[in-house]
């Protein structure tokens, strides 16, 4: 077996993950979940390190209701391969049982000094086993 000889490239990232209900679940519904991630490479051989991440929190404002917002960030660091853009989202999510999801979401991109528009409605239905029963 013959490997290409060339530059290595190296991945790396992290994640935190925090999660807040209160005790008493049934009388207010409240909870938040808050992700942020960050992950780079960088190439060996005088090459550059770049890198993106986000951060998302998401509120549940009733008992089915969930709003949610997102800031992405792309070349961070910024290098030849990767330049500086940014994202921001926004979602509202309705989950009529333990097992299915509807969530609205639009996002606004910019790279470049040029913008764009995404939206689309997510329809989720879970179905077979999982934790709460074994079928």
């Amino acid at each position: 077996m013959v490997t290409a000889a060339g530059p290595r490239t190296y991945l790396y990232g992290g994640d935190l993950y925090f999660k807040w209900k209160p005790p008493n679940q049934a009388q207010t519904y409240a909870s938040l979940q808050w992700t942020t991630e960050w992950f780079a490479r960088t190439i060996t051989s005088g090459g550059p390190t770049e890198g993106a991440g986000y951060t998302e929190p998401v509120l549940q404002i009733a008992r089915r209701f969930y709003v949610g917002g997102r800031f992405d960030l792309v070349g961070l660091p910024s290098g030849p391969n990767i330049a500086r853009a940014y994202g921001y989202a926004a979602s509202l999510t309705f989950a009529p049982s333990e097992y299915s999801r509807v969530r609205l979401y639009g996002q606004e991109l910019n790279s470049a000094g040029q913008w764009a528009t995404v939206a689309f409605l997510q329809i989720e239905y879970a179905m077979g086993a999982h934790g709460a029963h074994p079928y």
